[in-house]
């Protein structure tokens, strides 16, 4: 059985930096994990970010400039961060 690549590692750090700037640009504003999973469609599954490296990675564009990010309540209890393109990732497009 063949292990489903980790994206990161097949196509590299810049390039999945890349990836998510572009998916944000294309789509607008994505949590994470909503991230994680057009990833997934759009490769039909045949590549994906781990999970902790993809808030790694929006972390490091949140502290370039390039992406600012929302806090949405989903409920009492729960809390969902949205990022999207900053002006300055627009820009730098």
């Amino acid at each position: 059985m063949s292990k489903t690549p980790n994206l990161t590692t097949y196509i590299g750090k810049d390039m999945s930096l890349l990836l998510i700037l572009s998916l944000l640009y294309h789509d607008g504003a994505h949590s994470g994990y909503s991230l994680l999973k057009r990833v997934k469609e759009l490769t039909d599954g045949k590549f994906k970010f781990r999970v902790g490296k993809i808030y790694d990675q929006i972390d490091e564009l949140l502290n370039q400039g390039f992406l600012s990010q929302e806090i949405q309540q989903i409920s009492e209890k729960k809390v969902k961060a949205v990022s999207s393109l900053s002006t300055r990732g627009r820009e730098e497009r």
